[in-house]
């Protein structure tokens, strides 16, 4: 029985690496964080020093220029659908109403992913709402 599991955990662990999958959530934030740093954007790890009990929740705030981009980092796997993102929206919306210093900016809505976890009807919404939310693919450097 423990050659069993030992087998399935080297298979899963060589399929993570296969797809660059990493478990550690809190890295991957981390590192999305500093790959946007990178680019200019003044970034608030907002999820930080909060301990969600759902990995749908609103992560990092990036800042540049006269827009506010909130944003979601998933590297588990979980496909994003309809619900995620109308949660994601109704989640940003009270963000917004929480923090009024961010009122008169452009705010948009940002999905940062290990891979392509989108469900297809969410892809389909974010592809006809650009301006709205949109989605970045950012995989951890080995």
């Amino acid at each position: 029985m423990k050659i069993y599991i030992k087998k399935n955990n080297e298979l899963s662990s060589t399929f993570n690496q296969f797809l660059n999958i990493q478990e550690n959530s809190a890295d991957y934030r981390r590192f999305v964080a500093e790959e946007y740093q990178q680019q200019s954007y003044t970034v608030w790890e907002y999820s930080k020093d909060r301990d969600f009990s759902t990995n749908n929740q609103l992560n990092l705030i990036l800042k540049k220029k006269s827009i506010i981009i909130l944003v979601q980092c998933k590297n588990d796997n979980a496909n994003i659908g309809m619900d995620e993102i109308n949660s994601f929206k109704a989640q940003s919306k009270q963000f917004i109403q929480e923090n009024k210093i961010f009122e008169n900016y452009n705010i948009k809505l940002r999905y940062a992913m290990s891979g392509l976890f989108l469900k297809e009807d969410a892809y389909r919404y974010i592809q006809n709402h650009p301006d709205e939310i949109d989605y970045n693919i950012i995989k951890m450097k080995s």
